[in-house]
């Protein structure tokens, strides 16, 4: 029985490791969509708008 116990709290860290990962993976692809705007609006290379967001 405690291994059970062992294996289901396994799979929750990694449930919960997937959401964190997936959130990572949006937030980064909004980040890119921000930069790519700052970069078409004030002509400016991606290094730069970067910091701008920042």
């Amino acid at each position: 029985m405690p291994e059970q116990q062992g294996q289901a709290e396994g799979v929750d860290a990694l449930q919960a490791e997937i959401a964190r990962l997936r959130h990572a993976v949006v937030s980064h692809a909004v980040v890119d969509q921000a930069i790519g705007v700052v970069v078409t609006y004030g002509g400016v290379p991606p290094e730069v708008a970067w910091e701008v967001l920042r």
